[in-house]
């Protein structure tokens, strides 16, 4: 379902025609893994060399090469790396290139026979700080408000848009924290439509599917919106990373532990009986979890496997969380910003929504002029964290 309006781009790629890829792979990926050794004191030598060689292919901008077998997505890996046959960290495609970095990493550290997240400390010291208290709290006060089921579900929402850039892989982002965020900052704000599309007179399917993103302060905000959602009569289904990946995204055992600590009182009565809620609705299949390699891979939107398809058909909305599964949805492109959803993604099961807070070029669906006015305003908008667009394509 393409038309010819604007020209397909080709997807960004690390060499330095496009400055944020290459410096992310060139410099934030390399002290990714300085700060992985840092935080895993304990790990055994041979796991802190596999990370080294790792980190010494990609400053020396050695050839990609695949992870290593037995695995149970060698398969998927091996085709996709030699669809890339001959190309070197620094001169790729970007989203192919992150991700397999971030596969090599699992492999180093042996998760699938461990079972041990490399980025467990990191993620425990996001959920102990004050700033995911504060949220934690604020969206639990929102909850609790007897305010009307739309004020409730736009509140939650636009909580939910900057928790997002609580990004663990990017600390530009999370500096600027998910509180306090300027109205000018919200560049594109569709809540409206969301909330009618949730709440219309349409009495159709009450499944919502959300794409997760970051654990910590981001997947805390969507755990609550979920708790809003089954209250009002929908399930929700959380789609998450088989394995850890980009330091902070959410894994199903991230879930099932916000879920059992929340229960246990530190957060006070309130957040407690949301949590016991939220474990009631686990238990009784209004919110299911669903790990799937194909989050972990580095595929676009257009290569969705028939098994999660089927499973979005139909249902009632389908919301892609932060940057990650924008650049799955655009291809990674530097698309027009006024190019639509219906040119960029192509045909999809469902209504989408997006809440993004902005950490790569790729953008589309903005109002004529938008773009235009940010670039004169801040040149750097697409990338340092600090924008966010809440976006609803049907």
């Amino acid at each position: 379902m393409h038309n010819a309006k604007y020209a397909r781009p080709n997807s960004m790629r690390t060499d330095e025609s496009n400055e944020f890829a290459h410096h992310t792979m060139s410099v934030r990926l390399p002290l990714i893994i300085d700060e992985l050794i840092e935080e895993n004191p304990d790990y055994p030598s041979s796991f802190v060399e596999s990370l080294r060689k790792l980190r010494e292919e990609v400053v020396e901008d050695r050839p990609i090469r695949s992870i290593a077998v037995p695995a149970p997505d060698w398969g998927s890996w091996e085709e996709q790396v030699l669809r890339h046959r001959g190309e070197t960290w620094l001169h790729s495609e970007w989203f192919y290139a992150e991700h397999l970095f971030y596969r090599r990493i699992v492999e180093s550290v042996r998760w699938w026979e461990t079972g041990r997240d490399p980025f467990a400390p990191i993620k425990a010291s996001e959920y102990s700080s004050t700033g995911h208290r504060e949220l934690l709290q604020a969206a639990v006060g929102i909850l609790d408000s007897g305010a009307s089921p739309v004020e409730r579900l736009e509140s939650l929402l636009l909580l939910d848009l900057w928790g997002n850039r609580i990004d663990l892989s990017y600390k530009a982002s999370a500096a600027l924290g998910a509180g306090g965020a300027a109205r000018d900052d919200l560049i594109m704000d569709e809540r409206g439509r969301i909330v009618d599309a949730l709440l219309g007179l349409d009495q159709g399917s009450r499944s919502i599917h959300i794409v997760t993103d970051n654990a910590g302060s981001e997947l805390t905000m969507d755990l609550l919106l979920a708790d809003l959602l089954v209250s009002l009569g929908f399930s929700v289904s959380f789609h998450v990373k088989m394995h850890p990946t980009y330091v902070g995204d959410t894994t199903a055992p991230d879930i099932l532990s916000f879920i059992r600590t929340v229960c246990e009182g530190r957060e006070g009565p309130a957040a407690a009986a949301a949590g016991r809620r939220l474990d009631t609705a686990f238990l009784s299949g209004s919110i299911r979890i669903y790990p799937d390699l194909y989050w972990n891979s580095g595929r676009f939107i257009g290569e969705l496997p028939p098994r999660i398809v089927e499973s979005l058909r139909g249902s009632r909305l389908v919301v892609f969380k932060g940057d990650v599964n924008y650049r799955r949805l655009s291809r990674d492109a530097a698309w027009a910003p006024e190019a639509g959803f219906a040119e960029v993604v192509g045909t999809f099961p469902a209504p989408a929504a997006v809440l993004r807070t902005m950490k790569s070029d790729t953008v589309f669906g903005l109002p004529p002029g938008t773009a235009e006015r940010l670039d004169a305003e801040d040149p750097r908008w697409k990338t340092n964290g600090r924008r966010g667009l809440i976006q609803y394509f049907a």
